[in-house]
């Protein structure tokens, strides 16, 4: 696939995937949370095998500190692969 293909692509998966998360959080749709974590993962990475070093650690972190009371949310994050550096310190 062409790069400029490839990045527009991303970029609107990474658009698609901003709006639903935000929708499912501004409902409190506690069931889909996992739903979510998994494709955050997923695009972190596709990011990582374009040659973006850490982007799935950083697109994870970045979507916590977003969403920071949500405990059931970083759980499900976890469990995709996502490491709490603050956690790891306590």
């Amino acid at each position: 696939m062409e790069s400029d293909i490839r990045n527009r692509a991303v970029k609107k998966i990474t658009a698609l995937l901003e709006k639903r998360t935000a929708g499912i959080m501004d409902a409190n749709r506690r069931n889909y949370y996992g739903e979510c974590a998994a494709y955050i993962a997923a695009l972190g990475e596709v990011r990582e095998s374009m040659g973006e070093t850490g982007a799935k650690q950083r697109l994870m972190t970045s979507y916590k500190d977003t969403y920071p009371r949500r405990s059931a949310f970083r759980e499900e994050m976890r469990k995709y692969g996502w490491s709490d550096i603050k956690r790891k310190l306590d």
